[in-house]
C-alpha cells in the first residue's frame, strides 16, 4: 500500500502537485488522466522516490519492491536487448529462472529474435515495448507505467494491455495514460489537472 498525505510539488513559484491525498491499494489498478503538463509524470516520479515533495509526505509500506517504467527511454543505444535484462537481473540480483522470464517476456512483447539487437537499432515502438519488458521483468510488488502505449500502433497496444491486464494482478499498479486505459484491467479512475487528483 502507498500513501500520499498532503503532498505537494513545487517547481519554480508553480504548484504542481496541490495538496494530493490518495491511497494506492494492494491489488488494484489505478488508471490516471489528464492533460498534457498536468503533472502526472511528476506524480509517479515522487510515487517512485525519484522526487521529494515539497510539502506532505510519501508512505510505501515496508519491503514493498516497485519497478517504474517513465514516458522517455531510460535505454543504452550501443546495447543489445539481452545485454539490458541481463544486468536488470544482475541488479536486481534475480534468481536462475530469469533467462525463461525474459524469454516469456520478449515473446509477449512481439521482441522475440531480437535479443542481440542493439538499441540504436531499435524503432521507437520497439523500445517502448522493450522498456515494459524490464519493467515487469522483476515482479515487483508496485508498477508505474508512464504512457505505455505511447510510440504503439493500434494492435501492439492491445496486446500491451492484455499482457498488463495479466501481469498487474495482485500488484499496485498506477498508470498515467493519454490514451484510455480498457475496462480489461478494471482500472479505478483518477483524473489529475491543475494540480489536483480527483475520481472521474
Amino acid at each position: 500500500m502507498i500513501t500520499m498525505q498532503g503532498v505537494v510539488k513545487r517547481y519554480g513559484g508553480r504548484d504542481i502537485l496541490k495538496e494530493i491525498h490518495v491511497t494506492f491499494e494492494r491489488g488494484k489498478v489505478y488508471a490516471i488522466s489528464g492533460p498534457s503538463g498536468a503533472g502526472k509524470t511528476t506524480l509517479l516520479q515522487v510515487v517512485a522516490g525519484y522526487e521529494q515533495p515539497t510539502a506532505g509526505m510519501v508512505h510505501v509500506a515496508s519491503g514493498l519492491s516497485m519497478e517504474y517504467a517513465p514516458q522517455d527511454f531510460l535505454l543504452f543505444s550501443n546495447l543489445t536487448l539481452w545485454d539490458h535484462l541481463r544486468l536488470k537481473a544482475m541488479a536486481r540480483r534475480l534468481e536462475e529462472g530469469w533467462v525463461a522470464r525474459a524469454e516469456q517476456l520478449l515473446q509477449c512483447c512481439g521482441l522475440e529474435g531480437m535479443e542481440q539487437v542493439q538499441v540504436q537499432a531499435l524503432s521507437g515502438g520497439e523500445r517502448r515495448r522493450l522498456q515494459l519488458v524490464l519493467a515487469l521483468f522483476p515482479r515487483a510488488d508496485v508498477l508505474l507505467f508512464d504512457e505505455p502505449t505511447s510510440n504503439l500502433d493500434d494492435v501492439s497496444a492491445h496486446r500491451i494491455w492484455e499482457l498488463l491486464a495479466c501481469e498487474c494482478a495482485n500488484k499496485t499498479c498506477i498508470i498515467c495514460s493519454h490514451a484510455p486505459v480498457p475496462d480489461m484491467l478494471h482500472p479505478e479512475r483518477l483524473r489529475l489537472q491543475g494540480g489536483v487528483l480527483y475520481a472521474e
